[in-house]
């Protein structure tokens, strides 16, 4: 017998001593594993590979869709749950770039308008959110008791690659989610300014035939005209062409106009402590677009009735007046002593509807059929001014529906005139911008796009140089609503006294 049959027989007898003793060892294993396995149906889930361990008394980490038990593990490993109460807000100072989990309940993106809430969208229990860096143009609060897990980019740094992965995916999913509703609720928005639009025009529409009608006619035929010197100046000062000397010597010329001009620079309108006995010295100290308010606004005060409402309509525009021309001055997007004369003027329909109503008892409801704007527009026609006037003025209002490029015409004159308004209600009476607002001040072409700023650091100085300029009355208004130069705040004039 060879040597290498010897060994073949050895290893047959090695295997056959083995055999019986692996098939009990693999035996005796299958049955520990059936013993230990409870039994689990052909549908259950395979159990996780991964579970974090629960400590007798500690309830784990409560579920979120979207998110698994063990990313959830590892987001309460880096980040901190916060518990909101209903209509909470979550804080966001100091949280910029926070990734904040909505592990319970929802939270809602909120955009204050006008005083006014706005949703955004509503983050939903298993999404997260990125609180941006510096966010201040929306809140977050809890629809309901919320509980969220907040995660600083420390802590989004520690996490395990797979889990960053999922916050990041659904961060992008809740973002897009968002974006496709705000653009739903942005065309539908669009649909809703469109038909807007269309009912303001047909609504200006409505009141020009309405005022062309022959019961209008008689009634607009029963209000003085204004004086030959006024129609006369106002064509002057609305001729693009014609120059200011002219316009100067025009008032010069005119004995009747001079002497006004004079009593009213002495009269306790202006408050100067030096008398004025020269039509010229009154010209250098008032200037001559002041010169030019006080002749119109003293034709117009013999129309309009002596009362106190009345004598207040005209405060407003000579303040109006004087904006729109420091506004045209600067954004020379228009002629400054058009749009002064059409500031002076703007609101005469105010004026003149107390006077209607009174002479006219039996128009009553007709005149609740047109605002003030379109009524002072057809005054202003029957006056013989030309027609860009009365069509800035009818058309004051439509800036607050309607944008720069959905005016019908004369957009520079309504723009200026719109934006005079403005600051006289930001500045004197601390209100709010109007819509828009921000548009026409860059269609204008002004550096500035906020109303308040705008006010502040251009308006304010312009008129605190015209000194003896400002009317007693207007200085003693302004500065009832200005403040000391130390301490002057971000929207409202600061006038130095003369």
């Amino acid at each position: 017998m060879t040597a290498r049959s010897l060994r073949r027989g050895a290893i047959r007898s090695i295997r056959r001593a083995e055999d019986p003793l692996l098939r009990s060892f693999f035996a005796t294993r299958r049955q520990r594993n059936k013993r230990s396995a409870p039994p689990r149906g052909a549908a259950d889930p395979l159990p996780s590979a991964r579970r974090p361990p629960v400590t007798s008394g500690t309830a784990g980490p409560p579920p979120a869709a979207g998110f698994g038990e063990s990313a959830l593990v590892d987001l309460h490993g880096v980040g901190t749950v916060r518990r909101l109460a209903a209509a909470e807000c979550l804080a966001l100072e100091g949280r910029a770039g926070v990734c904040v989990v909505v592990l319970d309940g929802a939270l809602e993106l909120r955009a204050i308008a006008d005083k006014a809430a706005l949703s955004l969208g509503v983050v939903a229990k298993g999404e997260c959110w990125f609180l941006d860096p510096g966010c201040h143009s929306y809140d977050v609060v809890a629809l309901g008791p919320t509980t969220v897990v907040a995660v600083t980019r420390a802590g989004l740094a520690l996490l395990p690659p797979a889990t960053r992965r999922l916050v990041d995916d659904t961060a992008a999913s809740t973002v897009a989610a968002r974006f496709d509703a705000l653009a739903t609720c942005y065309a539908s928005a669009g649909r809703r300014h469109t038909a807007l639009a269309s009912s303001v025009k047909e609504r200006f529409a409505r009141s020009s035939r309405l005022l062309a009608s022959p019961a209008f006619g008689q009634m607009l035929a029963t209000i003085p005209a204004l004086p030959v010197h006024a129609t006369d100046l106002a064509a002057r000062l609305l001729d693009d062409g014609a120059h200011a000397d002219e316009v100067v010597e025009s008032i010069k010329n005119n004995p009747a106009v001079a002497a006004l001009v004079l009593k009213r620079v002495n009269s306790a309108y202006y408050g100067l402590t030096t008398k004025v006995s020269d039509y010229y010295r009154a010209l250098l100290l008032l200037g001559s677009n002041a010169v030019y308010q006080l002749v119109l606004d003293s034709a117009v005060a013999t129309i309009v009735p002596d009362e106190p409402d009345a004598r207040e309509i005209r405060a407003r525009a000579l303040v109006v007046s004087m904006l729109a021309y420091e506004i045209a001055l600067v954004s020379k997007a228009c002629n400054p002593l058009v749009a002064s004369t059409i500031g002076l003027l703007h609101n005469i329909g105010d004026s003149l509807t107390p006077f209607l109503r009174r002479n006219r008892p039996e128009a009553d409801s007709l005149l609740g059929c047109v605002d003030a704007p379109a009524l002072g527009a057809a005054v202003l026609a029957t006056w013989g001014l030309p027609e860009r006037v009365h069509q800035v003025v009818a058309q004051q209002d439509h800036p607050r529906l309607l944008g720069p490029q959905e005016l019908d015409g004369f957009v520079a004159e309504i723009g200026v005139l719109y934006l005079a308004r403005a600051c006289h209600d930001v500045a004197l009476g601390g209100a709010a911008p109007p819509p828009y607002a921000g548009e026409y001040m860059t269609q204008l072409g002004l550096k500035e796009t906020d109303c308040a700023k705008f006010c502040r650091d251009t308006l304010g100085p312009a008129i605190a140089r015209k000194g003896d300029g400002v009317p007693a009355v207007l200085r003693v208004w302004l500065q009832a609503h200005a403040t000391t130069r130390e301490h002057p705040p971000s929207n409202r004039f600061t006038i130095d006294s003369p």
